[in-house]
C-alpha cells in the first residue's frame, strides 16, 4: 500500500501567534540581560528567529509504502522486525496518525500521517505484522500540538 502525506500537519498561525513568540522572547531577553547572561540572551533571539522560520515553512510531501516486509519512507527502509506494535489516532476528517513502536527503547517511535480514508487499509496491513495498542502521545507531541507547531 502506498500513499503520500506532508512531513507534518501544518497548523495555521495568525499574527497573534507570532506576537506572542516575540513578547515571550523579549521577556526572556530582558531577564537574561538583567542577570548579565548575555550568551543566553543571544541564544534566545536566535531560537526565536529559528522558531518563526520553521513555523512559516511549508511541509514537504513524503512518499510512504507499507507492505509485508516493512515500511519504506522515501529512500529509507524500515524492516517489520524493527517494530513491535502500532497505534492509530484520528486527528480530523482528512488526517490520522500511525504510530509504530520500535523494539529498541532508546529509539524514537515513528509517527506517520495517513489520509483518514486510507486508515482501514493501513490498519489491516499493520495487523499482518504487529499487534495494535492504545495511542499515547509524548509530552513533546502534546506541547507541539498545543502550540500549533
Amino acid at each position: 500500500m502506498k500513499w503520500s502525506a506532508p512531513e507534518y500537519i501544518q497548523h495555521d498561525k495568525d499574527l497573534s501567534w507570532y506576537f506572542l513568540v516575540i513578547i515571550i522572547v523579549a521577556i526572556i531577553v530582558v531577564i537574561s540581560l538583567w542577570q548579565r547572561n548575555f550568551l543566553f540572551a543571544v541564544f534566545s533571539v536566535v531560537a526565536a528567529f529559528t522558531l518563526i522560520a520553521w513555523a512559516r515553512r511549508q511541509p514537504n510531501t513524503i512518499h510512504f509504502e507499507l507492505d509485508n516486509n516493512g515500511l519504506k519512507i522515501e529512500n529509507s527502509f524500515y524492516p517489520k522486525e524493527g517494530f513491535t506494535k502500532f497505534a492509530i489516532k484520528n486527528i480530523d476528517n482528512q488526517w490520522s496518525k500511525l504510530l509504530l513502536k520500535k523494539k529498541h527503547k532508546v529509539a524514537f517511535d515513528l509517527v506517520i500521517p495517513v489520509p483518514t480514508e486510507e486508515i482501514d487499509s493501513v490498519r489491516g496491513q499493520c495487523l499482518n505484522s504487529w499487534t495494535e495498542t492504545e495511542y499515547h502521545e509524548s509530552l513533546v507531541d502534546e506541547l507541539a500540538e498545543w502550540l500549533r507547531f
